[in-house]
């Protein structure tokens, strides 16, 4: 009986089995936690359980959106990117997927928070007999999910660490408005909101769908916010115009 001769040595053929193996085995762990389906699923249950915001009615304020897609995709996640070093005793690997969400969340989030705004008394008063029209171009929805791994293989035993993050994307709010209101001159502007959103990692113990939903939480609750600031400002030069045509008037 002849023997298969491979030119290694028993010991080092346990060696290259093992590194194989663990190569393998961290490739497939990191896979399993990185799926698609998995993210899309989890932004879909933080907002079944979110209740829809109630746009409060005003005659004196309209919106002028862009068209939604009509489907049932709450997201739609993608693999952005992966980049693997293997080297014989390290190994790194760099994931991202992208998620994007479906435009009518976040506007209906910005909306709803603005027409809030405009029905408080101090903005009711500056909108009086008038008719902003707010128009909006842009805004923030994607985010990115970031893994980066690394194996460092010792013979007869190996460390391994991993530092996963979810990061918004480079996005703005942008909006454009006119404030119509007979015997004044129209108040045009454009407000442009940068996405502040943090970072957020995943810290020992901690899930990464409850991650998950904690960073829609913050996303859900800056949303907001921007649409209420945009409508402060919105506001604010309104009566300072109006204040300007009193002036002139005198």
């Amino acid at each position: 009986m002849r023997t298969l001769q491979t030119g290694l040595p028993v010991s080092s053929r346990l060696i290259a089995a093992k590194i194989v193996f663990l190569f393998l085995f961290f490739a497939t762990l990191a896979t399993s936690c990185m799926s698609t389906r998995k993210m899309d699923r989890w932004i879909g249950e933080h907002y079944a359980r979110t209740p829809a915001p109630r746009i409060k009615d005003n005659a004196s304020l309209s919106f002028i959106t862009p068209e939604v897609a009509k489907n049932d995709k709450v997201s739609q996640t993608e693999k952005h990117k992966t980049k693997v070093i293997p080297a014989l005793f390290y190994w790194h690997w760099d994931r991202t997927m992208q998620s994007t969400m479906a435009d009518g969340i976040a506007l209906n989030q910005l909306t709803a928070a603005m027409a809030t705004q405009a029905s408080l008394k101090a903005s009711k008063k500056a909108l009086e007999g008038g008719r902003l029209d707010v128009a909006i171009k842009k805004v923030p929805h994607s985010f990115s999910l970031r893994q980066k791994e690394n194996l460092i293989y010792f013979v007869v035993y190996y460390v391994h660490w991993s530092h996963l993050w979810l990061s918004p994307a480079d996005e703005e709010l942008l909006l454009t408005y006119k404030f119509t209101k007979e015997g004044a001159a129209p108040v045009t502007g454009t407000i442009r909101h940068k996405n502040l959103q943090a970072e957020m990692h995943l810290k020992y113990f901690q899930s990464l769908r409850k991650l998950t939903w904690k960073y829609l939480e913050q996303y859900d609750a800056g949303t907001r916010l921007a649409g209420k600031e945009a409508m402060v400002q919105i506001i604010a030069d309104i009566t300072e115009n109006a204040s300007g045509a009193t002036v002139q008037q005198r």
